[in-house]
């Protein structure tokens, strides 16, 4: 059986914990980071069954504050950027547009079958109420909601979830 190639990280105040032969820390390449003004998630992985595109935040506007509708404005649109870029990115990587971002994958994902990749995106949010949650998820969906219809990712798919959810599935250490 093939060792795995374990590599552990703080981002946004939260430990990953990733199998380097079949994540891509996109956010750290320096060939993307050469792309001017393309928001891009933390990282990329390969699981059983789908490609997971993971962001993490330390903080988020409160929805339910009238007073923030231009945070959870501004909030909702970088996000949708995040995950479109990536998705975009990503892809555009496996078909060798971005080829010096194909080579910076790992190899699982250069082998990967992406024309039949089902897409599965998280967005962590450190020490997010509980109750905040649901009504920040439904205003960050309306947002990327026809981003998702392009790509064809159910809405069940984007999930909006904070440190305690996200180590119960463990997504963080």
């Amino acid at each position: 059986m093939k060792d795995l190639q374990v590599e552990e990280f703080d981002e946004s105040g939260m430990t990953f914990v990733l199998d380097t032969s079949s994540a891509y820390r996109i956010e750290k390449s320096e060939k993307v980071a050469k792309l001017s003004n393309v928001k891009i998630v933390e990282f990329v992985r390969l699981s059983k069954v789908c490609v997971e595109f993971i962001e993490a935040k330390t903080t988020a506007p409160n929805p339910n504050n009238p007073e923030s509708s231009d945070n959870i404005q501004n909030f909702t649109t970088e996000i949708r950027e995040k995950f479109q870029n990536s998705i975009s990115l990503l892809n555009a990587a496996a078909i060798k547009r971005r080829k010096e971002i194909f080579d910076e994958l790992p190899e699982l994902m250069k082998k990967y079958n992406w024309a039949k990749a089902e897409y599965r995106l998280y967005l962590i949010i450190k020490n997010h109420k509980i109750e905040w949650l649901s009504p920040l998820s439904e205003l960050v969906k309306k947002e990327v909601k026809p981003f998702l219809r392009c790509w064809n990712i159910h809405d069940d798919h984007f999930k909006v979830i904070n440190e305690e959810l996200a180590k119960e599935i463990n997504l963080i250490k």
